[in-house]
């Protein structure tokens, strides 16, 4: 369990807590203590090192740098700072996809400004690809350019290429004397094109509502295949845009857990094709909305894929191979099938 920063919180950053739970009987809170500490709105368990074991990112909001803890059989030592992950940002959602084929996760995150990102290098560092990735608004305004909430990775037409989706709203600060909270911030959506970068699609799907939206979902909620998004917010009323274009094949895969993570929460899958590898890990809460624990991959032109490969976060593989494309699988951990 993450500490998330509260009302009265020290401006510059408390210990983040874990609690550990032992067969439904909760420890005493155990600070994860960088000498800083964090102010956040978002804590995520990922396996950073692809070691299948759970360690903690805890991006910054408007205080210290973001903090990443790497797990060592429950110990855990703090290298945000060392690999580059340590981000000065404000910081309300995150998500995470391989977006350079090293078979690490890469972060980005929403921010007072475009999304922020690291992605990791060869060297064993993150880097922040910047401007390059093209995760900024078409229409840039004065001040911060958009304030983003919460922020998915999503192949919305099925083209093989995640796209991205971004809810925004005003900077929740009540001084009048900050300019930012008077603009209307558009949500966002980028198409993923062939080269890894990314190019804002808003206009041309009008998608950019300028109600005040901290949460957005995808998921299939009519089941062809292709994710629909969903924006809410305080106030407003929640909007549903329902995805009728695309042909592209697609595969949606479901975890059924070992007993105690029934969902499979920590699970890295790897869909292998032809010309294709993408690696998404089952999350829980990522901002101020949550998606689906199952996970939909956008395949383009191919009727199958070679490999699916989960690597469960306690250490076992599942693999299966020439699964067909354009259907749901599920997945259960060989402990639930002895």
């Amino acid at each position: 369990m993450i500490r998330c920063r509260t009302e009265g919180a020290a401006p510059n950053g408390d210990a983040d807590l874990i609690v550990w739970n032992d067969d439904g009987v909760w420890s005493d809170p155990v600070p994860l203590d960088n000498g800083t500490g964090t102010t956040t709105l978002v804590g995520l368990f990922t396996d950073v090192d692809g070691d299948q074991q759970q360690d903690v990112f805890v991006p910054g909001d408007l205080g210290p740098g973001s903090a990443m803890w790497l797990n060592d059989g429950g110990e855990f030592t703090e290298v945000g700072d060392e690999r580059g992950a340590n981000l000065l940002m404000a910081a309300m959602g995150v998500d995470s996809a391989d977006l350079n084929g090293d078979g690490l996760l890469d972060y980005c995150m929403t921010d007072v400004g475009p999304p922020r990102c690291i992605q990791s290098h060869t060297s064993g560092v993150y880097v922040e690809p910047g401007l390059s990735l093209g995760l900024t608004p078409a229409d840039w305004v004065e001040q911060a350019g958009t304030v983003g909430w919460s922020f998915d990775f999503a192949d919305l037409d099925a083209d093989g290429h995640l796209d991205a989706v971004q809810s925004s709203g005003p900077f929740p600060d009540e001084g009048v004397e900050n300019q930012i909270d008077f603009f209307d911030w558009p949500d966002l959506m980028w198409r993923g094109n062939p080269d890894g970068s990314f190019t804002d699609v808003t206009a041309d799907v009008a998608i950019g509502s300028v109600d005040n939206h901290v949460g957005s979902v995808t998921a299939d909620f009519d089941g062809d295949g292709f994710l629909d998004v969903v924006m809410a917010g305080p106030i407003h009323t929640p909007e549903l845009y329902m995805n009728t274009c695309g042909d592209g094949g697609w595969l949606m895969v479901e975890l059924v857990g070992p007993r105690g993570n029934s969902e499979g929460i920590g699970a890295q899958i790897d869909v292998v094709a032809t010309g294709y590898k993408q690696t998404r890990e089952v999350q829980s809460l990522r901002g101020l909305s949550q998606s689906p624990s199952r996970i939909h991959y956008g395949l383009g032109d191919r009727d199958s894929v070679d490999a699916v490969r989960v690597r469960w976060p306690d250490g076992t593989t599942s693999l299966f191979e020439d699964i067909p494309t354009r259907r749901m699988i599920t997945i259960t951990h060989p402990s639930r099938l002895e």
